[in-house]
């Protein structure tokens, strides 16, 4: 993901409107925070739902082969190596919840662009409903990811297209560092 086309999405939300007198910042900015935080807060109870899912779907040496495919891959995914090893994950255990998180890693750091789209577009598809155990929605981190190569590409219909799906459906999703995806999406 071009870092440069997230500073772009998130400058809209830097500038800010014009107070009225009886506007208090402080107040605003802790009532942001504490969306932003019961935010995390759910997202990473829905997290732990999908992890203890997958244990039961799965025996305990598949849970623990999978898992230690996903961590090696997690080490560096960017590699080709270790998006192998992504791709091994979705292949063996292509109903579990950590499918859903490697194919968004492939999508997000595979340098062949059509295979991003691929994968992106595979997490939106199939694995909407999956999470990253810090809480990340797939679905959501997928449109987002998405969105902004569609953008780079020219595709500004799929782009806005995508991004009102995050205002619609993950309107309370969160990034890896916890952050209200919303408040990237550009400002219309």
């Amino acid at each position: 993901m071009n870092t440069k086309w997230l500073l772009l999405l998130a400058l809209p939300a830097l500038a800010t409107a014009p107070l009225s007198a009886k506007d208090e910042p402080s107040d605003k900015g802790k009532a942001t925070e504490r969306q932003r935080e019961r935010a995390a807060e759910e997202n990473k109870d829905k997290a732990r739902d999908a992890w203890q899912k997958d244990g039961k779907k799965l025996k305990g040496d598949e849970l623990e082969s999978m898992e230690g495919l996903y961590q090696k891959a997690n080490e560096n995914p960017r590699t080709p190596e270790n998006q192998e090893l992504l791709k091994q994950v979705i292949e063996k255990y292509p109903k579990s919840n950590r499918a859903g998180c490697a194919a968004c890693y492939i999508g997000q750091f595979s340098r062949d662009p059509d295979e991003s789209r691929e994968y992106l577009e595979m997490a939106i598809k199939e694995y909407s409903d999956c999470y990253y155990l810090n809480g990340t929605s797939v679905g959501g981190w997928a449109r987002l990811l998405l969105a902004g190569k569609e953008k780079q590409r020219g595709d500004a219909a799929k782009a806005k297209k995508l991004m009102e799906e995050i205002r619609k459906d993950y309107a309370t999703a969160t990034d890896h560092r916890g952050e209200l995806l919303v408040n990237f999406l550009d400002k219309e």
